[in-house]
């Protein structure tokens, strides 16, 4: 089996590739058996993955990218999920995150048993457009009824961020 791992330079200034994204359980992998692939590359192959086993293109990508931002940042939430990627297939009835119930500064959203790295998107966005769309200074979004972990949190944070605003992603 090989080993494949993700060469940062495309987006940060380190010379070193980043983290070994998929390995054998059973024995060490050397860098003999170490292919270092663009995060462009990753995340297009993860994406593909993620569509074969039933995620429409949106949601397949979507997942790729948290994925591929936590194999950048060494947390082991990463593409490591895709060392058997059954377990990552949309649950039976799975549909995608509705809202159950708002006002103007809060939310909560059902997942539907979509994956928690769905739904908290969804919640980080919505909440990004609350905070946006009245005058308050917080907007509050809780997810729930996941079938898979959220990831990597700081995705969610960093993606809020990119907007101009502070988020806080807690999981329990």
């Amino acid at each position: 089996k090989m080993s494949i791992a993700v060469s940062a330079r495309a987006l940060f200034r380190s010379p070193v590739p980043v983290a070994a994204l998929f390995r054998s359980p059973a024995r060490r992998v050397s860098t003999a058996d170490t292919v270092t692939v663009t995060v462009a590359e990753a995340q297009s192959k993860t994406a593909a993955a993620m569509r074969k086993i039933g995620w429409d293109a949106e949601d397949a990508a979507l997942q790729a990218e948290i994925m591929t931002a936590a194999e950048l940042c060494g947390n082991n939430q990463g593409l490591v999920k895709m060392y058997n990627p059954s377990l990552m297939a949309p649950s039976p009835g799975a549909a995608k995150p509705t809202i159950e119930r708002e006002t103007p500064t809060s939310a909560v959203v059902n997942a539907n048993q979509s994956p928690g790295m769905l739904a908290a998107v969804n919640a980080a966005d919505l909440a990004l457009q609350k905070l946006r769309s009245q005058d308050g200074p917080i907007a509050i979004v809780t997810a729930y009824n996941t079938s898979t972990s959220s990831g990597q949190l700081a995705f969610y944070c960093e993606r809020m961020a990119r907007q101009g605003a502070l988020g806080i992603a807690l999981a329990n």
